[in-house]
């Protein structure tokens, strides 16, 4: 079922020829959409409330790790909407906070949580090379424990889903931030029967 658009932005998308399908509201507003004979795809926008811009933060990283496995593929970032549709000055209003006037879509992982005892070896270790990518690259609280971050596909393939929340090597405190990981890793992956520890 189609959701009512209620801001500017969901004018924009409505436009753009967007179908808006499900939205859940958090620190931002993700919208689940598609268009006509298209795939689903996921719409994340940013709501100015404490500083917390994670659609800018996964935009920049969805480009920086172009083409890595078990991460979504980013499809279009778009700034400016306001100034786009000449309709408003202002930010569009989303209840109580305002959305940002640009928006990030990215390719929609159709599956479930990440159950730990389905899961084939050769998964697993591409969870735990995935999550050494990211260090290599000096990005460190993956939101691990956060099983909800995960998705396995019908296929069987584990992506990780939210990279919004990673935070960049900053000062004397990443390997603390790294051992972090890797113990939130450890401790999902010991559910597991395949593999037994990463530490």
């Amino acid at each position: 079922m189609e959701i009512i658009p209620t801001s500017v932005s969901d004018k924009y998308l409505i436009s753009q020829g967007y179908n808006l399908l499900n939205r859940v509201r958090c620190s931002r507003v993700i919208d689940l959409v598609n268009k006509i004979d298209k795939e689903k795809t996921v719409i994340k926008r940013d709501i100015d409330w404490k500083g917390f811009y994670q659609t800018l933060v996964e935009n920049k990283i969805l480009e920086e790790f172009n083409g890595l496995e078990r991460i979504p593929k980013k499809i279009v970032f778009q700034a400016d909407l306001i100034k786009k549709l000449n309709l408003i000055k202002s930010h569009s209003s989303d209840g109580y906070f305002t959305v940002q006037d640009y928006f990030l879509e990215e390719q929609f992982i159709e599956g479930k949580r990440y159950d730990y005892q389905q899961l084939s070896t050769t998964e697993e270790q591409k969870l735990i090379d995935l999550v050494k990518t990211f260090h290599n690259a000096s990005y460190f609280r993956l939101d691990i424990r956060k099983g909800s971050n995960f998705i396995l596909t019908p296929k069987g393939e584990l992506y990780l889903v939210d990279l919004g929340s990673f935070i960049k090597k900053r000062g004397r405190f990443f390997n603390n931030y790294r051992k972090e990981d890797l113990k939130e890793l450890d401790e999902l992956l010991k559910k597991s029967t395949h593999v037994k520890g990463v530490m």
